[in-house]
């Protein structure tokens, strides 16, 4: 007599550990483009420090600023589709044969591939600050990174991470996710234009306040706006942070449920 006996549903930390791994070894070949654009920069930077010695008032310097939370936030958003690569919601049904449910797996995979963006900015700040002592000591002088504010240097973490769960989302929820985000930024510039076009110059500055307003996105991405906000401020981008990060959790947390319903 044989039986037929299931296996015991795996444990979350082991889950977790899985999906990490999988995760990490899917971005591989990006990893490696990631480390490659890194190592041309610095080749840049450190062959226009050597050719600006001796120039006149020439003194090249790398220091970590607001311009500096754009690369890392662009690759926060275009790696969800690097973690989903070649599986769009129509090709997610092997999710089914998976040991726990489909919602939970999706947001194990998702996590995973936020903890590797974590690493990548991680190494990513670590680059601009031994950059910096790099052409410092190449000028003969001492690095600027201590003139920068504590609290920018968390900027590059919760930014990426915004950017991750909004491209987290399109790639969940949509099989056709660029469609979606290209008629969002599509959709905005055209009202935005039709609302100056009738000179609803109140609405059209409640309307550019999406994206340069006091806590809109350039104040969570880069943790300042517009001259007239008199330049970057902690609580300012706190408060960005904290809408902008709210409304990624509650879009992903929407995708999430209406896949895990299909």
């Amino acid at each position: 007599m044989t039986s037929i006996a299931l296996h015991p549903v795996p444990r979350w930390k082991t889950v977790a550990k899985e999906q990490i791994n999988a995760v990490g070894v899917a971005l591989r070949t990006e990893s490696i483009l990631f480390l490659c654009a890194l190592g041309v920069i610095a080749v840049l930077v450190i062959i226009n420090a050597v050719h600006a010695l001796g120039q006149p008032n020439s003194r090249p310097d790398v220091v970590f600023g607001p311009a500096g939370t754009i690369p890392i936030t662009l690759v926060g958003f275009v790696l969800p589709f690097s973690v989903w690569r070649s599986e769009d919601p129509a090709r997610r049904s092997y999710h089914w044969s998976m040991p726990i449910a489909r919602v939970p797996h999706t947001l194990m995979k998702t996590a995973a591939g936020w903890l590797w963006l974590m690493a990548a900015v991680v190494v990513y700040l670590l680059f601009i600050v031994a950059l910096g002592q790099v052409v410092a000591h190449i000028g003969g002088y001492s690095g600027s990174q201590h003139h920068v504010p504590a609290w920018q240097w968390i900027i590059p973490f919760t930014s990426a991470t915004i950017a991750y769960l909004l491209g987290s989302t399109a790639i969940i929820a949509s099989d056709h996710p660029w469609r979606w985000i290209m008629g969002v930024i599509i959709a905005y510039a055209v009202i935005f234009m039709v609302l100056d076009e009738l000179d609803w110059n109140s609405a059209a500055r409640a309307w550019e306040g999406i994206v340069n307003g006091y806590h809109g996105v350039r104040a969570a991405i880069f943790g300042h706006v517009r001259a007239r906000y008199a330049g970057a401020s902690a609580a300012r981008w706190i408060g960005a942070t904290a809408i902008w990060g709210a409304l990624g959790i509650v879009t992903l947390a929407g995708a999430l449920l209406r896949r895990g319903d299909e």
